[in-house]
């Protein structure tokens, strides 16, 4: 949970960012797009984008720590050009699911050993 009087944490710095952050305004659109409700609707589509998000998120975590956040603070560091990317909730959802070991297929890619180590998990 966010601490209400506190400000959100500025953007992630731009050599943390991929490099289609800044050069493809399609991709961006669609990667801060909502997820669809199923991911059976677009499996492909739905995993590409949870993997990059998954990544991001564990990334800022290991630069920063720890990976205890909440979801105010991971869509402010991810702000774009104005925009709030709008399906981090739902890829915080998987990561505690995936964390909690309900992920079964489909569970979040790019969340390999490296997702597991460190001092208590990922959030």
């Amino acid at each position: 949970m966010c601490s209400p009087g506190r400000a959100p944490p500025g953007p992630a710095p731009a050599g943390d960012l991929p490099p289609e952050w800044e050069t493809d305004d399609e991709r961006m659109a669609f990667l801060f797009s909502a997820f669809k409700q199923s991911r059976e609707v677009n499996s492909t589509e739905w995993d590409s984008k949870m993997a990059f998000w998954v990544g991001l998120v564990l990334a800022r975590g290991r630069r920063r720590g720890a990976v205890r956040t909440c979801l105010r603070d991971l869509q402010h560091g991810f702000e774009r050009r104005g925009s709030l990317p709008l399906g981090l909730g739902t890829v915080l959802r998987e990561l505690l699911r995936y964390r909690r070991g309900a992920a079964g297929p489909g569970g979040p890619p790019a969340v390999g050993a490296e997702g597991r180590e460190g001092r208590g998990g990922w959030l």
